[in-house]
């Protein structure tokens, strides 16, 4: 637990000087453009509000996204205390943190505010929730850091590649690795698809941000496999032995 929260240290540490050490360099107009050629020209945020409606979607879409915070600390929990095979929960936790610092790392490797931040009018016409709060205030914390980067409260704004999407993939995938029960893996599933919906929705990320955290998701759960020499397939078989 100690390592994983020390890897999320260092993560929103590398995540907040971005815009100092890449000044000015922001691919939002480049991954809007990927976007609208994925879907023929539209903008995949305007077709879900056109085809969800922005009454009742845009709050739970709002509280799909706000899972993420519960997730991260609940899994870690079944995964280290109450799971009974601790070298599943040690790779389980080594995954995630590993997709700290590969997040970390693309956050320079293509640096962008995302949508609701690069064009905020087309997310405008939204009720008020507890994300849109959270966006403003992310927002403002940027700015102050960018007046004073000493004194300023670190900035969280990045989109590429989607951290939420990362960490919910390899919680997906993991519960296949390691054989958990049905009900836990298609719960799994359906949360990651909720979260691909909502940063699409809340303008936290473009589609192509998506797929880059699904990439991230898949590297740090093989690199974890090598890194801890956890034999998945020794864990399928006891898991299928005892079901």
């Amino acid at each position: 637990l100690a390592s994983f929260y020390v890897s999320y240290l260092a993560y929103r540490n590398l995540k907040s000087v971005v815009p100092v050490l890449r000044p000015g360099d922001l691919f939002d107009q480049e991954l809007a453009s990927f976007d609208r050629s994925l879907f023929a020209g539209q903008d995949p945020a305007a077709l879900l509000h056109s085809l969800l409606g922005t009454g009742v979607a845009t709050h739970l879409m709002a509280a799909s996204y706000m899972l993420f915070f519960a997730f991260i600390p609940g899994t870690l929990a079944m995964a280290l205390v109450f799971s009974p095979n601790l070298q599943a929960g040690l790779f389980y936790a080594t995954a995630q943190s590993l997709n700290w610092l590969l997040g970390a790392a693309s956050y320079f490797l293509v640096p962008a505010l995302g949508p609701i931040y690069a064009d905020p009018r087309a997310f405008s016409n939204l009720p008020p929730t507890g994300v849109a709060d959270l966006q403003q205030l992310l927002l403002d914390q940027r700015l102050d850091f960018l007046r004073d980067p000493v004194a300023g409260t670190a900035q969280s704004i990045a989109a590429f590649s989607s951290l939420h999407v990362s960490i919910f993939f390899t919680g997906a995938v993991a519960a296949h690795l390691l054989g958990l029960g049905r009900r836990l893996r298609i719960t799994a599933w359906v949360l990651l698809g909720l979260t691909v919906l909502s940063t699409i929705f809340l303008g936290w990320h473009y589609v192509v941000d998506d797929l880059g955290g699904l990439v991230l998701g898949a590297v740090a759960l093989a690199m974890a496999w090598k890194l801890t020499g956890f034999d998945v397939r020794a864990v399928r078989r006891s898991a299928a032995g005892t079901g």
